[in-house]
């Protein structure tokens, strides 16, 4: 809380107070999405949230997190790319930041390709492991004293549009400000327009959710932290298909119809062809049961 006893003529704004977080693991702008973005010109993007790592020696990046506001069966395969670069500061302070003027480095590296399920499921709150873009191993080693950049980035290779979760929900005029009447760099929410990263384009309040997991040892995103990448193939398909997962044991498959009815149900389906050659074809929907939750998937029918 903050209280001044100088006497204005609106004594009632005298006080200001606010609240935070403290954590030792992650890395946010934001509490939780209040809004949803995407470019006014095309349906390719790469938003970012810069962080600054003053004690980063000993520290790894293991995962980042974002949000997909409409990350429904119509982004069913969309690929998403994620990526961490290091800097140290906008040196010619233009306001962008690239590899020429700044020597932004991109350091980590993780993809990950929307099932449609994440909205339902996650309110398309997706977290990724990262990996070292040299080696291809995770985590990712960080460094005192660096601004560290943290995007997500959409090549558009399906028609819908993809919308990111963010938030306005956080008040940042006073960062805005020291910009723009003190001359000191700004370092905030990003959006790249053509090579550079824009340090304005999102304006002053506008923060996307992308948040940036570390730990303080060398072992990469857990498990129970990590999203399930369940396969169905063949899909679409004639007569039968398969469940592949990477890691969920799965305990149990439904499948439902176009009107959510529930038409099969099989239990302990490892390594089980699935046989549907008697249903006519159509849209179907799968809930892949393991022993963390559930996961959906669509399936086609095409005969």
């Amino acid at each position: 809380l903050l209280t001044s006893d100088s006497l204005d003529q609106q004594p009632d704004d005298n006080s200001l107070s606010w609240e935070f977080e403290i954590t030792d693991s992650v890395y946010a702008k934001e509490f939780d999405p209040t809004i949803a973005i995407e470019p006014i010109a095309n349906n390719d993007f790469e938003y970012g949230n810069v962080f600054f790592i003053p004690n980063g020696n000993d520290h790894f990046a293991t995962s980042v997190t974002f949000g997909i506001a409409n990350a429904d069966d119509k982004l069913a395969r969309q690929q998403l790319n994620i990526r961490i670069y290091k800097f140290s500061a906008d040196q010619n302070e233009d306001g962008f930041l690239n590899e020429t003027d700044d020597d932004l480095k991109e350091i980590g590296v993780g993809t990950y390709e929307l099932n449609g399920t994440e909205k339902r499921l996650s309110n398309g709150i997706i977290t990724v492991p990262i990996v070292n873009t040299n080696s291809f191993e995770g985590p990712v080693r960080l460094e005192d004293k660096f601004y560290y950049l943290v995007t997500v980035q959409n090549i558009s290779n399906i028609s819908a549009p993809t919308k990111m979760h963010a938030s306005q929900s956080l008040d940042y005029l006073a960062m805005w400000f020291r910009q723009d009447s003190l001359g000191s760099p700004r370092y905030a929410g990003v959006e790249k327009i053509n090579e550079d990263f824009d340090l304005f384009s999102l304006g002053f309040e506008t923060v996307p959710l992308i948040r940036l997991n570390i730990s303080s040892s060398t072992t990469s995103v857990s498990e129970s932290e990590r999203q399930p990448i369940v396969s169905i193939s063949p899909n679409p398909t004639a007569d039968f298909f398969e469940v592949r997962s990477d890691w969920m044991n799965i305990t149990k498959v439904e499948l439902y119809d176009a009107s959510a009815k529930l038409i099969r149900n099989w239990d302990r389906p490892f390594g089980q062809i699935f046989d549907i050659s008697d249903l006519p074809k159509g849209g179907y929907f799968l809930k892949i049961f393991g022993e963390r939750g559930w996961i959906g998937e669509q399936l086609i029918i095409m005969k």
